[in-house]
């Protein structure tokens, strides 16, 4: 594999990485192993990237999936993906990103936010409720005291003068480190806050002993993301059971 395809790899091993320390049970489907999340982010993915999904295997995974569960498919960056399969609908796409943190240049913050390393119940509470607000979605906070006891996951919370305002998630796999959960409050957006956010965690990450940082992006993001140097690598496909 050439340096873009193993970046591209990376990137999908880290996200489901943070799945798998959510919690996850194996499946075996038609000699296949699939993983499926035992709560909270309700994904069902399979144990080796499938470059096409059979009509057998669709039909098989429509009548396994609880309603809310999410089937993510990987593609490149322009290959696009049907907006139905047989028994599942799309429901949303992001961006594939990464970052070479050795070639990063850093930029100068400001001092209206401040990261916070979440270790406690009383700051994870606080943290659970804004990344709720940021997302627009419920999130099992067991699943949240489960990663935070986790070496590999560093959990931060932005503050400004003591208001928590915007949420991170940071998970190291060998070289590389994903930032997941990025978000910030709505009655905080529009302000600039955000990439203030970013550019601390970059700073943070370029003490750090990785290589890469990667990252999942929304349409929204993508212009934030690409201002600091992220090149697009593919995208993540999500699919759910079709209304009825």
């Amino acid at each position: 594999m050439n340096k873009s395809s193993l970046l591209w790899q990376a990137n999908i091993d880290n996200q489901v990485a943070l799945w798998r320390f959510m919690g996850a049970d194996t499946l075996n489907l038609q000699g296949e192993l699939w993983h499926t999340s035992v709560s909270w982010p309700n994904k069902l993915w399979p144990d080796k990237l499938h470059n096409g999904l059979g009509e057998d295997m669709l039909h098989l995974l429509s009548d396994a999936l609880a309603p809310s569960t999410v089937v993510p498919v990987w593609t490149g960056l322009h290959q696009e993906c049907p907006e139905t399969l047989p028994g599942l609908a799309k429901t949303g796409e992001l961006v594939q990103m990464y970052l070479d943190l050795q070639d990063y240049e850093q930029s100068i913050g400001t001092d209206k936010v401040e990261l916070v390393h979440v270790q406690d119940q009383t700051s994870l509470q606080q943290w659970w409720q804004i990344c709720q607000q940021a997302f627009g979605y419920d999130i099992d906070i067991e699943v949240m005291r489960r990663l935070m006891a986790e070496s590999a996951v560093r959990i931060l919370m932005a503050v400004n003068n003591g208001q928590p305002l915007g949420t991170a998630l940071l998970l190291t796999t060998g070289r590389v480190v994903g930032l997941h959960q990025f978000g910030v409050a709505p009655a905080f957006q529009g302000q600039g806050l955000a990439k203030q956010m970013l550019l601390q965690i970059l700073a943070l990450a370029k003490t750090w002993p990785v290589d890469y940082m990667t990252l999942q992006a929304s349409s929204a993001g993508l212009g934030l993301y690409t201002k600091q140097g992220f090149v697009q690598q593919g995208k993540v496909h999500s699919y759910m059971l079709s209304p009825g």
